[in-house]
């Protein structure tokens, strides 16, 4: 398995998101959280639509496929901080990062 360096940014930064949602007090900050959540609902989505294996970023993309169950994550933990569910919100987020490490594992990329 060769595994790029950045992932493992994603990954931290990820569960950092998760801990920033489930710990945050500030109202100000959730509104930001949602919006940042939004938008990234959006980009997986969008990509999921237009996007494939055949892109690039930084290297090779393997998991095209994925992309609308990672849209599905986002939207979900959107949802649940819009409606002050931060608990789940922050579910989502770590569902998401939990699904990324096993797809990494299973498909041994």
């Amino acid at each position: 398995m060769n595994i790029h360096p950045l992932w493992f940014i994603c990954i931290a930064v990820r569960i950092g998101l998760a801990v920033l949602i489930l710990k945050n007090k500030n109202t100000k900050l959730d509104t930001v959280l949602v919006v940042a959540l939004a938008l990234m609902t959006t980009g997986f989505f969008y990509k999921a639509l237009t996007g494939s294996n055949d892109e690039k970023q930084i290297a090779q993309v393997f998991w095209h496929n994925t992309r609308l169950l990672h849209a599905t994550f986002y939207f979900f933990a959107f949802f649940c901080l819009l409606q002050k569910k931060k608990k789940l919100s922050a579910a989502m987020v770590a569902a998401d990062v939990v699904f990324s490490i096993i797809y990494r594992i299973v498909t041994d990329k």
